[in-house]
């Protein structure tokens, strides 16, 4: 796994917040799902809106899925990085630019469940993946 896509966005970003600098030719960001290890079980992978993956000894946790359009080289490229099942899916927000990829790592988990979430002026159904104990209910809870 290349780095390249960290160290761009890094560098792009802080040329921007120091100077508002945005490269000649530059994209505001890379969308072709390549992945990034930022440290050990971190890594991000570029795409429309960018996935954070984290690894667990349980299972992975995302944070955003991408759009159902990038979701197969997303996930292509996770499975790369780490063979674990996603468990756990974290919005950002509800635009399916965030959550539209989230059947797509559905089909991996083992238990879906649903929960209202509120961003203060809508809400949202969306599809969060929980561990459950054996009689159904959600671990720690």
């Amino acid at each position: 796994m290349s780095n390249d896509v960290a160290d761009q966005l890094l560098d792009w970003s802080t040329r921007f917040i120091e100077g508002g600098d945005i490269p000649d030719g530059a994209r505001t960001q890379p969308m072709d799902a390549r992945l990034a290890e930022f440290g050990d079980g971190l890594a991000l992978v570029a795409s429309f809106s960018h996935v954070i993956g984290l690894g667990a000894p349980e299972g992975l946790t995302l944070v955003d899925t991408s759009s159902e359009a990038m979701a197969g080289g997303v996930q292509a490229s996770l499975r790369r990085w780490s063979p674990q099942p996603v468990d756990t899916i974290v919005y950002t927000h509800g635009h399916m630019d965030h959550v539209g990829g989230a059947p797509r790592f559905a089909e991996e988990a083992l238990t879906v469940s649903r929960r209202d979430v509120a961003d203060g002026s809508e809400q949202f159904r969306v599809a969060v993946f929980y561990p459950l104990t054996a009689d159904g209910r959600i671990q720690g809870e």
